[in-house]
């Protein structure tokens, strides 16, 4: 993508920050202070947090509304248990690839070939009836669940998979690691209904992606953009400087995926134990935990979203949740955060020897989380953080969060960001929610790659570009007249982006924001998004 030359504006000092203007952050508005926000609007935090239901059943499930109700099986497609399989990206695979267990109700995958799969039965797999019907829709849901083996790498494509079950919907052994990639315009739903379950079982020594149907193909962001010039698998190209949307599908596949009890993660580890090795790419992913009801019975909503079982960290100390792509909202129990670690038990050791049989004590910290694009939405619960660290955790010493590049809005009850005794590095996105500068609940101290302290510097945007969630596609920082290395944020947050700069920065520098983004609301002669570069 071609770089457009920033066009400074210039302002009084009441004025808050906006495209290409030029304004000393050290007066950020009249009257407001370093690190506080420079603008007085007030929006209802509750609009966007999307703060789960204490009723468990009414909560709301985000499946795209123009997802496919069926999906088309390919050639050689044959049906074991309740689904039906066939070979993708070139590969055809058999019934004998697979082992299922009739009694036990479980599918096993013995093969490393790339496959699709589906419930048979669609009949009401539409991702409408989903999102207009309570949580009986799903009853008829496969009750067969799918383990990966230690030591297989499985490539599994999920097209309109359904899948409830007592334990893990699908269940990464230690040693196993699996390659999920959501069909377009399909829906999928994974959850599990017993205690100390996960609804997608990642643990230590096991690795989980999760991509849509555009393959990233080993791209890794770097400040907020495609890297270097590449072709995918697919055969596309892609440069540059590009914005991470060209590795997005434009009509990407959605995974719901699901603990019901909440003693397990809604993704990664069954309780108490820490997530594993995951990445997500792509597609639109509501991962969830429990409820918000107080009780912790048996760890019931004490479990994160993405990360750590009850009583668990949301990985060990090598293993990194990293997300690259896609558009996912995590949502903790009660206790715990919507990404990070569970909660270690307020309750004590005794509740904990008694309740958790299996419980090694060690804190259930933060677990070290990266995060390089895309846009997330992490919803803790009323005892939990946002993002990072769950209930009673006592510190989460030797984890790393590092914040790159992409669009992060962590909401939650005892914080929004950081667990105590983690390293929190940030050099890019927007990071930060509608609470704003001077209402964001930070635990720790945020840096950037060199150590320098961090501030909070919000900028509203809703002059040029309204409360519109619209994507970045080019981005440019400079201070003082000189390009600063900070990654691109993914969207805006209704018109605002939250930067992360040093103190020094912050008190004292001239600093230029440019940018360009894709205005869905305003179509060209061809019915597609325009992009516009505000003057």
């Amino acid at each position: 993508m071609t770089r457009r030359a920033l066009r400074p504006l210039r302002a009084a000092l009441a004025a808050v920050l906006a495209c290409g203007l030029m304004l000393p952050t050290g007066a950020l508005a009249a009257g407001a202070t370093a690190g506080e926000a420079a603008s007085a609007a007030a929006v209802s935090l509750a609009e966007s947090a999307a703060t789960p239901s204490t009723d468990d059943e009414d909560a709301a499930i985000p499946f795209a509304s123009e997802a496919s109700p069926k999906g088309n099986p390919g050639a050689g497609a044959f049906t074991i248990a309740e689904f039906t399989i066939w070979g993708v990206n070139g590969d055809s695979v058999s019934a004998s690839d697979f082992a299922y267990d009739e009694t036990a109700k479980t599918l096993t995958v013995n093969t490393d070939k790339h496959f699709a799969i589906q419930n048979t039965d669609l009949s009401e797999a539409d991702s409408a009836s989903i999102a207009n019907q309570s949580w009986a829709v799903l009853q008829k849901a496969a009750p067969t669940r799918l383990i990966i083996p230690a030591g297989r790498d499985a490539h599994i494509t999920l097209d309109n998979l359904r899948i409830q079950t007592a334990e893990p919907a699908i269940l990464l052994d230690k040693g196993a690691s699996a390659h999920l990639v959501l069909a377009d315009n399909s829906g999928n739903y994974l959850a599990s209904t017993g205690i100390y379950q996960a609804g997608i079982r990642c643990t230590e020594g096991s690795s989980l992606t999760i991509d849509d149907a555009v393959p990233n193909s080993g791209i890794v962001p770097e400040h907020g953009m495609v890297p270097r010039d590449a072709t995918l698998e697919n055969g596309m190209t892609v440069k540059a400087g590009d914005p991470l949307s060209v590795l997005e599908s434009t009509n990407p596949g959605v995974l719901v995926a699901r603990s019901h009890h909440g003693s397990g993660a809604g993704i990664g580890g069954n309780g108490p134990e820490p997530g594993g090795a995951m990445t997500f790419e792509g597609g639109i992913i509501n991962a969830s935990s429990g409820s918000q009801a107080q009780n912790y019975t048996n760890g019931a909503n004490c479990s994160a979203g993405i990360g750590g079982g009850a009583g668990g960290s949301g990985t060990n100390q090598t293993d990194w949740i990293t997300i690259n792509g896609g558009r996912i909202t995590a949502t903790g129990g009660y206790h715990a955060a919507g990404i990070g670690g569970a909660s270690y038990g307020s309750f004590g050791d005794s509740y904990l020897d008694s309740t958790y049989p299996v419980m090694n004590k060690v804190p259930a910290g933060c677990g070290n989380i990266r995060v390089n694009g895309g846009f997330s939405r992490s919803v803790g619960g009323t005892h939990g953080g946002g993002f990072g660290q769950g209930c009673a955790c006592p510190h989460s010493n030797g984890f790393t969060i590092e914040i790159n590049g992409g669009t992060l809005l962590p909401i939650g009850g005892t914080g929004d960001m950081g667990a105590t005794g983690a390293t929190v590095i940030v050099t890019g996105g927007s990071l930060g929610n509608e609470r704003g500068a001077g209402g964001f609940k930070f635990g720790g101290t945020a840096q950037d790659a060199e150590g320098n302290t961090l501030k909070m510097v919000e900028i509203d945007l809703t002059a040029d570009v309204g409360t519109s969630a619209y994507q970045l596609l080019d981005w440019d920082l400079l201070v003082d007249g000189k390009r600063y290395d900070y990654g691109a944020p993914a969207e805006f947050d209704k018109g605002h982006l939250y930067l992360w700069l040093p103190n020094d920065i912050v008190m004292n520098s001239e600093v230029t924001v440019g940018f360009t983004y894709l205005n869905t609301d305003k179509l060209d002669e061809n019915g597609k998004p325009t992009e516009i570069t505000p003057l």
